[in-house]
Parts: C-alpha cells; structure tokens; sequence
C-alpha cells in the first residue's frame, strides 16, 4: 500500500535555501507521505544536498534530470511521478508549519466535495514569521462550478497551488505549461471539478525576494525560467493563457447552462483583454519578420544562466 499523500518538490540551483525547506516537511506531524525531488539539473550543490537527506529518510525518491527542462516541464514531472491519492507541490525556496499537511488532509477528508486545501500564507524574506501574512485569500465553497470559476479568476499570486489537491481532479487539467498565468489556468481547471477550501490558519511561508519571485524579474529572467533552452521571446502569451482558460471550460463536465454562462465570460474576457491580445498578435509577426528568433536548443540571448528558483 503506498502512502496518502505525494509531495513534488522542483528545484535548481537552490543550494541556498532547500535545506529548511526540506526539514519543513519532514518534521510534519502527518508523516505518511512520499517527497519527489527532481533537480532541473543544477550546476551548484543542490543535488548534494538532496543526496544527502534522501540517504537519511527512505521518504524522499530523489530525480535529476540531464538538462534543465524549464520550471513548467519540472513542476509537471513531479506530479506525473507521484503515486498517493493526495498532491502537493512544495517550493525548495519556501517553509511549511508542521501542522500544514495534517490540517489539509483532515480538510479534504472532511468534504469530499473539495479538491484543494490551502492554508493561509506568510511571506517572508529571511526567516519565517518576519513579514506579513498574504493579504488575498481563495475560498471558493459554493456548489456552482461557474461561480467557483469566475471566482477563481481573481487570483494573482497562485498561494492555492501550495495547498492539498486530489490527485485525480489534478490529472484531468494540463498541469503547468510554458507560458504566463498556465498555474492559474489550472487553479481554475480545478475549481470547474470541485470547491477550494481556505484554511484560516497561517501555516504556509513563502519567501518573497527578487530571487525567487518571477512576478520580480525582468523579461529575459522569465523567459530562462520557462524556456531555458530557447531564445525565442515568449509571444502571445494573453492569448495562450485566454485560450488555456477556453479549454478548460471545453472539457469540464457541465451542466448546459453554466457551460453557456462560461462561453458568455470568456467572450467578454476577450474583449476585455482584446488589445493585449491585438498587440502581441502584431509584435510576435514583427518578431518572426526580423529573423530574430533562432532555433530550440540556443544559448539564452543575454549568455547569461538559469537564475536560481525552484524548477
């Protein structure tokens, strides 16, 4: 019988803070669990790192990959190697109170109409604890998959990926893809299948820095993050990400008329968003007109490496 619960920690490059975050969950009070490490082929000592505690706790299934796949490819990776019913993604950069994972379970249990629990969130630069708590939360309880989806449309900062999902809502979305916002494509995804509990319970600290934050960083940055084998700029990205939120209401299983109310949302979606999506249509066919773009597998334009973030 394997365990309850899957824990699938991305990681590069994150000698600096993966320890404490590793200790986190080790130290949790619900200790039935398995932790998949996969190291997007890091060039510092994280691999050491992750060596050395999994040669100390048989909980932990160590992975490396041979290149470094970019965050969205490592995030995916992580799930599809997990075998327990429940799911959380755990940052190597951020820190979990001992009580996280027994407090989402117990959640979970409880309603089998849920899908994800997520407790709230502190955010912190050095030590958890010395910031201030997240000030958006994402309670999502009603028995509306439409409303929850409109309503799930409100998040920025995707706090409720941290949270405990089942395993098998989380199969039938498209996990993280590589483009801007496809998290929140699948927070929504999820909340089209079932209700999003927030615990009141501060129990999640994410370290907020220039390091670890893409919201922080400049284009270049985001694309390594993403893309690390590619010098293509990233194009059209309100377009992919409206388009992930279209096939997400195409293949929910929907009553007719909240499927028609989601149809109508997305229309006015695309005209909300209609001149971002005008504007990148032109500057991605300037792009392709100047010959800048060159072939998958090219250095990244700047020379520059993969800067350090959990993929």
């Amino acid at each position: 019988m394997g365990p309850q619960i899957s824990i699938g920690m991305p990681c590069c490059n994150s000698e600096q803070w993966i320890s404490p975050a590793l200790e986190s969950l080790l130290a949790q009070t619900f200790s039935d669990f398995e932790l998949i490490v996969s190291d997007n082929a890091s060039t510092d000592g994280t691999w050491d790192i992750v060596q050395r505690y999994a040669a100390s706790d048989n909980r932990i299934r160590p992975y490396r990959n041979a290149e470094n796949l970019g965050a969205s490819a490592n995030y995916s990776h992580v799930f599809k190697l997990a075998r327990a019913p429940y799911f959380k993604w755990a940052s190597s950069n951020d820190w979990c109170a001992p009580s996280l994972l027994e407090a989402c379970r117990d959640a979970l249990d409880a309603d089998p109409d849920a899908v994800l629990v997520c407790p709230r969130a502190g955010m912190f630069t050095v030590a958890p604890g010395d910031g201030s708590d997240y000030a958006f939360g994402l309670d999502l309880r009603q028995d509306s998959s439409a409303v929850r989806f409109i309503g799930s449309l409100a998040i920025r900062r995707n706090i409720p990926m941290n949270g405990l999902i089942r395993s098998a809502a989380l199969r039938r979305t498209e996990l993280v893809l590589p483009y801007y916002g496809s998290d929140l494509v699948m927070i929504s995804a999820l909340a089209l299948q079932g209700k999003l509990l927030e615990l009141p319970q501060t129990l999640l600290f994410i370290r907020d820095t220039s390091e670890t934050s893409t919201s922080r960083m400049g284009p270049d940055a985001v694309r390594r993050h993403y893309a690390p084998k590619s010098a293509r700029r990233m194009t059209n990205q309100t377009i992919r990400n409206w388009l992930g939120y279209c096939r997400a209401v195409r293949d929910a299983d929907l009553p007719v008329r909240q499927r028609l109310e989601l149809i109508g949302h997305l229309a006015k979606m695309a005209r909300w968003r209609g001149r971002d999506m005008f504007a990148e249509a032109i500057d991605s066919m300037r792009f392709a007109w100047s010959g800048y773009a060159v072939s998958d597998g090219a250095q990244g334009g700047d020379g520059s490496s993969p800067n350090r973030l959990d993929r």
